[in-house]
Parts: C-alpha cells; sequence; structure tokens
C-alpha cells in the first residue's frame, strides 16, 4: 500500500481483507512523504481499532490540524497541517511502528552530500518571471484570501521557471560529467527532461530517459542497460522525479543532479536514493539547480523547514 493513498481501487479491495486478517504487517520504506495525514491508511490497516485512528475524523482533528477552509468557491476540510506532533511519534513506536534507519541497518553504505548551484536566467526568462512574481504580489495585496487565484499563478510561475532554467540545467549537469562520468538528471516537467536529452546529443553523450510515458514494460531493461554501462562511459539518465523516484536502483551513478525543485521533501529524499542505496560503493553528491531571486528560493526555505 502507498502512504497516504484512501481513495484508490486497490487500496478499496485490500483494506477489508487486512482489517479482518488475524495478523498483519504493513512494509514500506517511507510511510510519509510530507504530512501526517499519510499515515492514515497504513495505521488503520495495521490496527483499526485504535482510538486515536478508528476514524478519518478523529485521526485529522488531532494529529492533522484539520479545519473547514475555501478554495475558491468550494468549502472543503484542510487535512495538511500537523498537530500533537510530539504525541504521534510516541503513539507509534508504542503500539505498532518498528523503525530501521538507513544509517543503522547500512552502515557500510557511504555519506551522502548536498549543494545548492545558483544559475542566473537569460534575460527576456527574468522579464517574464519578474512580470509574474509582480502580478502575485498585487494579488495579496488586494485581497485577503487569494489562495485559489495565487496557487494558479504560482503554478504559471513554476512552469515558466522550468521553461527558463531547462538549458542552464542541462549544461551545468554536462559541465559535472567528466568528473563523475555518469549521473542522474531529475526534473518535473518534460520541457526540462527535453533540454537535457537534446544537451547530451548535441555533445555527444549517450542519455538515456524514464517519464511517465515510458512504459512500465521498457523501465526495467533502461534501468539494466544503464547498470551496465562499462566504466569511462560517459552517460546521463534524464528521470521524471514522480514517475521514476521510487523503486528504481541505479547505484551506478554517484552524481545526482535535480534541475527543478518540489514541495514535498521526500519526493526529492526518495529520488536522491536511486543512487544512494545498497550496492553504492562512493559518496553520493546531489546538486539542486536553484534560478536566482525566483520561485526556487521560497521553495528551497520550504523544503529546509520541513
Amino acid at each position: 500500500l502507498r502512504s497516504g493513498a484512501t481513495s484508490g481501487q486497490r487500496t478499496k479491495l485490500l483494506m477489508p481483507v487486512l482489517k479482518a486478517a488475524r495478523r498483519c504487517v504493513v512494509l514500506t520504506g517511507t510511510p510519509a512523504l510530507n504530512r501526517p495525514v499519510e499515515l492514515f491508511t497504513l495505521l488503520q490497516c495495521i490496527a483499526p481499532k485504535q482510538p486515536q485512528w478508528r476514524t478519518y475524523t478523529a485521526y485529522t482533528e488531532r494529529y492533522c490540524a484539520a479545519k473547514m477552509v475555501f478554495f475558491g468557491r468550494q468549502r472543503r476540510l484542510d487535512v495538511k497541517g500537523s498537530s500533537n506532533e510530539a504525541e504521534l511519534p510516541g503513539l507509534l513506536t508504542s503500539t505498532c511502528m518498528v523503525r530501521r534507519l538507513k544509517a543503522s541497518v547500512l552502515k557500510q553504505l557511504p555519506a551522502k552530500r548536498r549543494q545548492r548551484v545558483i544559475v542566473e536566467l537569460p534575460p527576456a526568462a527574468r522579464r517574464a518571471l519578474d512580470l509574474l512574481q509582480r502580478d502575485s504580489a498585487k494579488l495579496r495585496a488586494s485581497s485577503d484570501d487569494p489562495s485559489f487565484e495565487q496557487q494558479k499563478l504560482l503554478t504559471q510561475m513554476c512552469v515558466e521557471l522550468g521553461n527558463a532554467k531547462a538549458q542552464p540545467a542541462a549544461e551545468y549537469a554536462l559541465e559535472l560529467l567528466p568528473s563523475c562520468e555518469k549521473l542522474l538528471f531529475f526534473a518535473h516537467h518534460q520541457v526540462m527532461l527535453d533540454a537535457m536529452e537534446q544537451a547530451a546529443a548535441a555533445k555527444g553523450v549517450r542519455c538515456l530517459r524514464i517519464d511517465g510515458s515510458t512504459p512500465a514494460s521498457e523501465r526495467q531493461a533502461l534501468v539494466k542497460a544503464f547498470q551496465a554501462l562499462p566504466a569511462g562511459t560517459q552517460a546521463v539518465f534524464a528521470l521524471s522525479i514522480l514517475a521514476a523516484g521510487q523503486g528504481l536502483t541505479l547505484t551506478a551513478a554517484h552524481t545526482v543532479v535535480f534541475g527543478e525543485l518540489r514541495w514535498v521533501p521526500g519526493e526529492l529524499l526518495q529520488a536522491e536514493d536511486r543512487a544512494h542505496r545498497i550496492g553504492q560503493t562512493t559518496a553520493v553528491n546531489c546538486h539542486y539547480v536553484l534560478a536566482k531571486d525566483s520561485v526556487d528560493e521560497a521553495m528551497w526555505r520550504a523544503l529546509q523547514r520541513k
């Protein structure tokens, strides 16, 4: 079961079976990517009669700071927050959770390092982003509750930023190749993955790719091909953060470049761990490419807080 998956068909079919079972063990590498609400489905499987999460309402009110909010003109329950943060981990460990950190079970795994890389945007792209940022500031000043319109504007800014940063991010990744030979390049938007492929082709560098359109039947073959590349071969694996951020072993690379950020730190950590996992013998270096004076800086600060 995926953490937080409450409405999927697979979950709906499995839940009655798991609740009726005499014994149930749930194994997961990352039980919650971002918020306490993501634990609810897993807890319902393991201990459905526990009072604190017997119902969704009871759980979200106590641990998710549940509240009614307006999204545009629609009123809905917001369960994105957290509350009673000190109580929940203690309750989990005393009732049902056995936690093993990677540092404890894979002591031989080399260190992971992270660094920010600040890039300048082309002048035309810089002007377009500045206009969007000014619109966002005006919207905040003109309304006490501009959340719906601000969200649309923020999404537009992230798309524009991906377009503007695509070429500089791809060029930066290729500059690293002589020292690392193979690297993983993660992005969210297709335009950035396209830019990576095109830049690699122009340099005569082999580039493999997995995104949301890659058939499941082909993914493992691509992973196997990358892992089998001989020493001395320069190659880039262009990967979608969401489509290829879990379940793949890519330890042939020890350098990971993120052309884009995501608001959810767990998604980035999962992507980093495609290289930082059992079988890795070299310290993993993670490079995050940020555009100066852009929404990237706000996202980075949010990631640090989370």
